[in-house]
């Protein structure tokens, strides 16, 4: 039998160790597989997975979901947040936004389950800006929340996602919905 691969032990490291001239260092930090490439240090190899530790609901003003926020570098990354969402009551439905570092291309769009048997798709047009939303939900009954996305990044910094609810009540993101990305090019 040929073997394929060479098992990797990493010792965590309390501090990101310094990027190397050349090459790639590969460490782990925070429970996280990172890497050190052209200058960047601190970059997560992908694909790598982020999972909410705790609700997070917002108003209509929307909150920061901090469990989800992904530190990227200049790239383009491919992104899927799977959540489940909870509303005050059935008229209060949930909109999302995605804030970040200047990208120059942004595909994203958002699937919501409103009831057991009705899913409304909608795009996310631009970074910082809600996404459009029906007013309906599940109300306390857990629907699920899909975001697909490509992110084309010009910059490095943290991508955030925000929740929001469609009127005055709160929509919540539910304890251990995640974020799973792949970080597909170094620009």
């Amino acid at each position: 039998m040929t073997r394929l691969y060479t098992p990797l032990q990493l010792t965590h490291l309390d501090v990101a160790p310094a990027a190397p001239a050349a090459g790639v260092a590969v460490f782990a930090q925070s429970g996280r597989l990172l890497c050190s490439v052209d200058g960047a240090v601190g970059v997560p190899l992908m694909p790598g997975m982020l999972a909410l530790g705790a609700d997070v609901g917002g108003s209509s003003s929307g909150a920061t979901v901090t469990g989800l926020a992904l530190p990227v570098q200049a790239g383009t990354y491919t992104l899927r947040y799977a959540a489940t969402y909870t509303a005050t009551n059935t008229t209060t439905g949930i909109k999302v936004q995605l804030t970040g570092p200047a990208a120059s291309d942004t595909a994203v769009v958002i699937q919501r389950w409103t009831s057991a048997t009705a899913c409304v798709v909608t795009r996310l047009e631009a970074f910082g800006t809600w996404s459009a939303t029906t007013g309906a939900s599940g109300g306390a009954t857990a629907r699920p929340l899909f975001i697909d996305a490509t992110i084309t990044f010009t910059a490095g910094g943290t991508l955030n996602l925000l929740v929001g609810a469609s009127n005055a009540n709160t929509a919540t993101l539910k304890a251990g919905s995640y974020l799973t990305s792949w970080w597909l090019t170094i620009s």
